[in-house]
């Protein structure tokens, strides 16, 4: 009888056994639940329209994006809680991406300039996408064994596949790779119906793979054997998550508390909506029912190391807690609201568990006190939990952070949780100060783990028990095995006939005797009228013959062994002979054809290691010969980036301080006065005035070159500067055309632009000659949505600038409504309307 254990009853944790910290603020909540995905080093989070992902970095709340999806993103997930390496998947592609912390220079001490001592930057570098128009509908990572580096588990169509990710980062260099899933991929097994959104699948340490094969059924299986059959996970509920009990015990360093790690065994919790089982797998007997949970109505499960998270609609999470297979500890915390399936985190680490959790308006962090110093009482149902101590020691003087390795699958030490002293919301609002003075105990800083492949040794050469050799040897030891077997036979049934002969000689020999002795006696007999000598005679002769045969036996006997013994050993030399012959045969071909494959090796590698040799050789001379005129060269080049850097400074301070404007305006001023004081002049000397004022401004084709030029080369505020300096509009729509959609993403997400030129390229752009087609009304809105999602602060404030900006807006999508036909362009201006209200 499987035993069945009801958490409801157990009582809720009091005292400082909950503490939480604020995260992230958002302004506006969104249509449909955010995906969350964390890990030692960064909290990801998508974005309202969740085709960009934001990323912040916990030692700083440095903030970063990841923009290259297509259409909404329904699946986030890192390697593990110690990686920096994540995956997203969505609809319409599938990328596999690194989280990289740039520092720029010397860490921040007190009391300095925050803008001037910049530490760096949080960077996403992409390393492969899927070019296959499939939908991935669900991934896990695991640590491939042969490998020791991360590879996916996916599900999409009716395919279980493993996809060779670890493969492909090891081939990144600068840029992203495109992978196909019919050279990157093996199918692990068919599934008996499309997989959905709503199918779910997990790993457990690289050994064992499980995935729901149907709404109500669970496979499990390793990568050797993949024909296990499927079988009822929650008795017959449909399931909502599935996750292995200390799949993270052996990388993450669990306490001593934790079960130790089995390969050949996994404990398996199957969560549903109404309870969670927690089935053995073992791989050699049917999967067994250990245990059932139930805790009012489920939401989720998820586990880490020892324990499993139970969430309810109630806000109250269960944690139980596995010292052995029989053996549990439970505690259940009120965390005050309920979460949702995709929108929650959960990790445990030595002193206490951590939930991250999105409460629609704002994204908190939960730190839950697991009191695991104190011995834990072995029971099924333990006694309501303490009260647990919140950790009260300081952390010590932040030292300078080791910087990311590329591609690095393990992160160095950061803090675990987010700075608290920095703005860390979305929307630039700093976190709640009645948080602000929780102090977390700080997680002690792990070394970098380097994948650095050792060299090879004669790499072209073969070895003994490798590639072609091996083969080679293979099959002569086959024939020869084949010979052997062949010549053995024949010994065989020569000694079965050697072993018969003597006895048959014999048998023939005394046959013989008898029939011998026989003939003598009829002839006797017959011979009864002969004389007296002659029956003498005759007498004598038998006597004769048989004594002859009498002596005659021995001798015959000691012949035939002889005999036997000669043929043997002749068998026996001829046989021996035979096989050495063979096996010198099959080894000199063998040899014969190790080096012939060898030399030929040897001298396909020739003319590349004659190449080498020669560039080795070349660039040690320029090197040599050229050191003092490069060095001059890079010095000069130094101090022209020096002074480019300083100009580039200068300009963008001149164009940020407003004398642009001020000097148009006294421009204008004087072209007034001029015209009031020539009054009486002619009208041909009007013209020719105007003339040369319009031959002064630049042509709107240079205006796009210098801007389009200026964004090229990274300086997108004096770009934007320039552009709307034209006061063109229709020029910064033919700006935005030519631009790709790296540049426009560099474009929107630049901090250096100020609030008055974002203005003046809003208002621009929603001018009514600007644009000309419908599609370039879509492409206009897109930007002008990206632009406002990133910079909310241009319509956040109640000025007259704001409400004509909003106003604008409103002009460009009433203009556009009727205009554009299409789903997607009536879906960006519906989005583009809901960000201005």
């Amino acid at each position: 009888m499987v035993s069945v254990s009801n958490l409801s009853a157990i009582p809720v944790a009091t005292g400082k056994s909950v503490l939480k910290t604020m995260v992230a603020i958002f302004k506006e909540e969104a249509d449909v639940p955010r995906v969350l995905g964390e890990s030692e080093a960064f909290i990801a989070y998508t974005l309202k329209n969740r085709r960009a992902i934001r990323l912040i970095c916990r030692a700083n709340n440095e903030r970063g994006a990841f923009r290259l999806h297509e259409s909404p993103v329904h699946d986030l997930r890192f390697v593990n809680f110690h990686s920096n390496v994540a995956a997203s998947a969505s609809s319409s592609d599938f990328y596999v991406w690194v989280a990289v912390f740039e520092r720029g220079g010397a860490g921040q001490r007190a009391g300095e300039d925050k803008s001037a001592s910049a530490e760096g930057r949080l960077t996403v570098k992409p390393y492969f996408k899927l070019v296959d128009r499939v939908v991935i509908n669900t991934f896990h990572f695991f640590i491939n064994p042969t490998s020791s580096m991360p590879d996916l588990l996916m599900l999409y169509g009716k395919t279980a596949a493993v996809l060779e990710s670890s493969k492909l980062i090891s081939e990144y260099s600068t840029s992203m790779l495109e992978a196909k899933l019919s050279t990157t991929s093996r199918e692990l097994r068919q599934l008996p119906q499309e997989s959905s959104l709503r199918s779910i699948c997990t790993t457990f340490s690289g050994s064992w793979l499980a995935f729901t094969s149907e709404a109500t059924r669970v496979m499990a299986c390793t990568l050797r054997n993949t024909t296990t059959p499927a079988w009822s996970g929650c008795e017959g509920d449909e399931i909502v998550q599935l996750s292995f009990v200390g799949s993270h015990a052996a990388g993450a360093g669990d306490s001593a508390t934790a079960p130790a790690a089995d390969p050949s065994s996994a404990l398996l919790a199957v969560s549903s909506k109404v309870k969670v089982c927690l089935w053995k797998l073992t791989g050699v007997a049917e999967p067994a029912l250990q245990r059932t949970f139930t805790f009012g109505r489920i939401v989720t499960t998820l586990t880490s190391r020892n324990a499993l998270a139970i969430f309810n609609d109630d806000g109250q999470v269960a944690r139980v807690q596995l010292s052995s297979e029989n053996d549990f500890d439970t505690t259940v915390y009120n965390m005050g609201c309920a979460v949702r399936p995709t929108s929650v985190c959960y990790h445990e680490s030595t002193r206490f568990a951590t939930v991250l959790v999105d409460a629609v308006k704002e994204l908190d962090l939960y730190q839950l006190a697991t009191n695991t110093n104190t011995p834990n009482a072995s029971s099924p149902i333990s006694a309501p939990a303490k009260e647990a101590t919140a950790a009260a020691a300081a952390p010590g003087s932040r030292s300078n952070v080791t910087p990311f390795v590329d591609p690095s699958i393990i992160s160095t030490g950061i803090p675990f949780r987010p700075a608290q002293s920095s703005h860390a919301a979305a929307a630039s609002i700093p976190a709640s100060a009645s948080v602000a003075a929780i102090s977390a105990n700080p997680m002690a800083t792990t070394a970098v783990y380097n994948n650095a492949r050792s060299a090879l040794q004669n790499a072209t050469l073969p070895q003994s028990l490798d590639g072609l050799v091996a083969s080679a040897v293979y099959q002569g030891d086959e024939a020869l095995r084949r010979t052997i077997e062949g010549l053995l036979n024949v010994v065989k049934n020569i000694t079965q006939i050697l072993q018969l002969t003597p006895d048959q000689l014999m048998r023939d020999h005394q046959q013989l005797i008898s029939l011998a002795l026989e003939a003598q006696m009829t002839e006797l007999q017959q011979a009864v009228s002969t004389s007296a000598a002659a029956v003498n005679s005759r007498h004598s002769q038998a006597f004769n013959s048989y004594a002859l045969a009498k002596l005659l036996a021995p001798v015959a006997s000691e012949i035939a062994t002889g005999v036997t013994r000669g043929v043997r050993d002749t068998l026996r030399a001829e046989l021996d002979t035979a096989v050495s012959a063979a096996f010198n045969s099959n080894i000199r071909a063998n040899q014969k054809e190790v080096l012939r494959r060898r030399l030929e090796e040897v001298l396909q590698e020739t003319p590349r290691m004659l190449g080498e040799n020669a560039v080795k050789w070349i660039d040690a001379y320029v090197e040599r010969e050229l050191s003092e005129s490069l060095a001059r060269m890079n010095a000069s080049m130094s101090a022209l980036e020096e002074q480019n850097r300083k100009l580039q400074a200068a300009l963008t301070q001149i164009v940020n301080s407003g004398a642009i404007q001020e000097v148009e305006a006294m421009r204008a001023e004087l072209v007034e006065l001029r015209a009031a004081i020539r009054s009486g002049e002619g009208i041909t000397n009007n013209g020719a005035a105007a003339g040369a004022g319009t031959a002064a401004t630049p042509s709107p084709q240079t205006v796009i070159d210098m801007a389009e030029k200026y964004i090229k080369e990274g300086r997108i505020s004096q770009g934007l500067s320039y552009v709307v300096m034209a006061q063109n509009a229709r020029c910064c729509v033919q700006l935005l055309d030519r631009l790709s959609e790296d540049d426009v993403a560099s474009v929107v997400s630049d901090t250096e632009t100020s609030e008055a030129t974002w203005v003046k390229l809003i208002m621009q752009m929603c001018e009514q000659e600007a644009t000309e087609t419908p599609d370039e009304l879509e492409k206009v809105a897109s930007f002008l949505f990206d632009v406002l999602s990133e910079h909310d602060e241009v319509i956040a404030k109640k000025t007259a600038k704001a409400q004509q900006v909003r106003s604008d807006v409103r002009h460009l999508i009433a203009r556009a409504r009727g205009k554009i036909d299409r789903s997607e362009g009536r879906r960006v201006l519906k989005n583009l309307e809901k960000s201005i209200q």
